[in-house]
């Protein structure tokens, strides 16, 4: 159903959302999927093939709607960091997304959890 006031598709929950496992869909339109990834869960290209990825649990999701329907992953997160993960739903709209990449994303907050005591109070790192 579209919105009339706004360009985003709304989506009814739950659709089938319930079976997904390791990550949560917190946005979704006709051109992007995001969701919440939870730490322990691959982005994408495990080596064991039955391994369940956030890839392959988002287009299992879409295809239950649209068995014709591809993801495409824009970028990834490392398998203990949990946070917000980007899908488009076509190849053009990736490309898209990672060409203006660095357009779109300013900041990067991470958070650390460290058991003892931490004798500087910020601590600077490239992490890119």
């Amino acid at each position: 159903m579209r919105d009339r006031r706004s360009k985003f598709l709304i989506i009814n929950r739950p659709r089938n959302e319930s079976s997904l496992t390791g990550l949560s869909i917190i946005y979704e339109d006709e051109s992007i999927i995001v969701i919440d990834k939870e730490a322990g869960l691959l982005s994408m290209a495990a080596k064991d093939k039955n391994e369940k990825t956030a890839f392959s649990e988002v287009s299992s999701y879409v295809k239950k709607q649209n068995p014709g329907q591809r993801i495409f992953i824009v970028h990834r997160l490392d398998r203990d960091t949990s946070g917000v993960l980007l899908f488009a739903k076509s190849e053009m709209v990736k490309m898209q997304l990672q060409d203006n990449w660095d357009e779109f994303v300013k900041e990067r907050i991470y958070t650390t959890l460290v058991q003892g005591n931490v004798k500087k109070k910020k601590i600077r790192s490239s992490l890119g």
